[in-house]
């Protein structure tokens, strides 16, 4: 809840990792970010309603330098609520939110929508939603990813972006440390601000909020999750051969832990990757070599 100034938690908050400091961003902030980055796509998260509220969150992931290294960051700049609209009305709601922009449209490549919206008939509200959209030159809606345990899944990988945290090189947030965690959010989108925090464990289900009732922030948290969930990101890794290299190198600094055992296994990895792939029977003529030598 939002106290005297500060964000204070409540028991069974269910993003209880949630800090506003180190994830809220100006937006001015946003914007010279997708502009420096201007191949960044942009992804959008569709939950629609005509009894409950349509909400649509604008999402990008960029890249900025921390203290480990350049890392990946999921950024929500813009949102968007209605309610009570057909949905020709709502498709036409998202254009005109855009401003007709047509480089913001430009960058959508994906838009992930309520699974519930698509079926077998030819005129479904995904079919509809997306006529309007692709007529002026915006991609059509696919389904939000949807499976076994798909909402437990999306609300947890919720947590673990909110959870972690970077320095960043640049500070971008007001955490006195320079930290941010994984999801950063534009000052512009209250909606989703005071949705997070507002969130509460169900208390009959594992990994799960209590949804019963008609909140906006229902619906809020609704279409993050299909954008997180659906496009999940990873952290560039190390290839295997500087892994091990670097594991070696640690050995080496440490004359108690190094071995005659390990030094060979690494030699024996150089050794065949220089030599690249080999058949069966040249691998056995080269070992029958070693064993007269």
């Amino acid at each position: 809840a939002w106290l005297e100034g500060l964000w204070t938690g409540h028991e069974g908050m269910f993003f209880s990792c949630f800090d506003k400091d180190c994830t809220v961003i100006p937006h001015d902030q946003v914007l010279r970010i997708m502009a420096q980055q201007y191949w960044t796509p942009v992804m959008v998260g569709i939950d629609v309603g005509v009894v409950h509220y349509a909400v649509v969150l604008w999402n990008c992931v960029v890249e900025l330098p921390t203290l480990r290294g350049k890392r990946k960051f999921i950024i929500t700049f813009d949102e968007m609520a209605v309610k009570g609209q057909s949905e020709r009305g709502f498709a036409g709601s998202i254009l005109d939110h855009m401003e007709g922009n047509r480089g913001l449209m430009d960058r959508i490549t994906k838009i992930y929508l309520s699974p519930e919206a698509f079926g077998e008939a030819s005129r479904t509200r995904a079919r509809v939603i997306g006529d309007v959209l692709v007529e002026q030159g915006v991609v059509r809606p696919t389904p939000a990813k949807c499976e076994k345990n798909s909402r437990p899944n999306g609300l947890s990988a919720m947590y673990t972006l909110l959870s972690e945290r970077n320095i960043l090189l640049e500070p971008l947030t007001d955490d006195k440390d320079g930290m941010a965690c994984d999801w950063l959010i534009s000052d512009k989108c209250e909606l989703l601000l005071n949705a997070i925090p507002w969130a509460t464990s169900d208390k009959d289900v594992v990994v799960d909020i209590e949804k019963e009732g008609n909140a906006q922030q229902l619906d809020v948290l609704d279409a993050a999750r299909y954008f997180v969930f659906s496009h999940r990101i990873t952290q560039d890794e190390k290839p295997a051969k500087d892994v091990m290299n670097d594991n070696i190198r640690e050995l080496v600094k440490s004359p108690v832990m190094f071995s005659q055992k390990a030094y060979g296994e690494y030699l024996e990895h150089q050794r065949q990757e220089q030599q690249g792939p080999q058949s069966k029977a040249t691998a056995w003529t080269r070992g029958r070599h070693r064993e007269r030598i």
